[in-house]
């Protein structure tokens, strides 16, 4: 039985995204230190300079397409032989 959602449920999704995103706007010492409020008390861009100065998210990145990719190609063969297996008993 599907439920429907309810106005609680889209606030809970939407706040959690907001707090990632304040989060990642604030100093991640007062953030640990202090939590979070409505806006960052400390904001700062620093997190994101690191973030983009490693090379390990684009390689992550690539993986995810290269297996996302490889997938949909497996999937899609897969079914296309099930299929022309089907089409050949009938």
């Amino acid at each position: 039985m599907k439920r429907k959602k309810t106005v609680e449920d889209r606030i809970v999704t939407l706040y959690s995204f907001y707090y990632i995103l304040i989060a990642s706007f604030n100093m991640g010492l007062d953030t640990a230190q202090r939590g979070l409020y409505l806006f960052p008390r400390q904001f700062t861009l620093e997190n994101y300079q690191y973030f983009f100065s490693k090379r390990a998210w684009v390689e992550a990145f690539d993986i995810t397409i290269l297996r996302t990719v490889v997938g949909t190609i497996v999937a899609f063969c897969s079914q296309a032989w099930s299929l022309t297996d089907w089409l050949k008993k009938i």
